[in-house]
């Protein structure tokens, strides 16, 4: 009977321990599967950057370019901006694929990203952008 005890609590002390481990967000996707994806054509890229940012270096991937928020980013966006953005969101045409926003180092496109699923829009965020983060080295280290 005391085996069984001990056993039955290692596993419940390892299954806690599995519990807290960090998994992805739903929302979020890493660069290297998010650029996989959109060479097999299963995701429509959206780069939700800067024009300042752009010029920096820009994905050779298709995408369709639509800024979110301001050029200087505070983690702002106005009501008005954000209602800008849902529409010109919702008038592409995805042909069934999944959006996948990309912005310089995944600030702003999960920014967007909240934006979108408040209208009821999925897409996912890159992790770690285009130049890379603590997430990952970016969309431009896999091109």
């Amino acid at each position: 009977m005391r085996p069984l005890r001990i056993a039955a609590i290692a596993l419940s002390l390892y299954c806690s321990g599995c519990a807290s481990i960090s998994t992805p967000d739903e929302d979020e996707i890493g660069a290297f599967e998010a650029l996989a994806l959109h060479d097999h054509g299963e995701v429509l890229l959206i780069d939700v950057r800067s024009e300042k940012e752009k010029a920096s270096a820009s994905p050779k991937a298709k995408s369709i370019a639509l800024q979110f928020g301001p050029d200087t980013w505070s983690g702002k966006v106005s009501k008005e901006e954000e209602l800008r953005f849902i529409a010109r969101i919702a008038t592409l045409e995805t042909n069934s694929r999944q959006l996948v926003l990309l912005c310089q180092y995944g600030v702003r496109s999960r920014a967007a990203i909240a934006v979108l699923r408040q209208a009821r829009i999925r897409a996912k965020s890159v992790t770690d952008g285009y130049a890379g983060n603590e997430s990952g080295p970016g969309w431009g280290a896999w091109e």
